[in-house]
């Protein structure tokens, strides 16, 4: 069981690191920032807290859409986010997912990706909900963009 669990975990940083893209810790933590201010702004002062296998998701949502080129809620096996959490075994009462994408340079996409997610009242509605309370930001570059996912769930 433990070897099994070893090449699992093996086998997932694998595939967030290939020769063509890769996943963008600085975007993450840039947009996660700005998400967590934001929540704890408009919720008075309760703070969004992460969790490693939503980052692990997010970031592999990042990943698939990137290299396969597509940008939807929508995965290629016709999921959505409360599907993709129970496959993820992610336990959840409610939870939440917005999308951005944007070819800015490592330093400000994180900062873009939230102007965008603010700019769009179904997004914005997402990261203002005081009922969630764990978040998680993926963010994969690859060909001169970076795709950002945000996850958001209330236990």
């Amino acid at each position: 069981m433990f070897a099994a669990a070893v090449f699992t975990a093996f086998a997932i940083v694998a595939e967030l690191t290939t020769p063509a893209g890769h996943v963008d810790t600085t975007a993450e933590r840039s947009l996660r920032a700005y998400v967590v201010a934001e929540h704890a702004r408009v919720c008075h002062g309760d703070v969004l807290t992460g969790q490693r296998k939503m980052t692990a998701l997010a970031r592999y949502r990042s990943r698939d859409m990137a290299l396969h080129h597509y940008f939807s809620h929508e995965d290629r096996r016709g999921r959505h986010v409360g599907e993709r959490f129970h496959a993820w075994r992610i336990r959840y009462s409610a939870a939440g997912e917005d999308l951005a994408w944007n070819a800015a340079p490592t330093e400000t996409s994180g900062q873009l990706a939230f102007g965008q997610l603010m700019d769009s009242t179904t997004h914005r509605q997402l990261i203002r909900d005081c009922r969630y309370t764990r978040v998680a930001v993926g963010a994969y570059r690859f060909e001169g963009r970076t795709v950002f996912t945000v996850l958001l769930k209330r236990p």
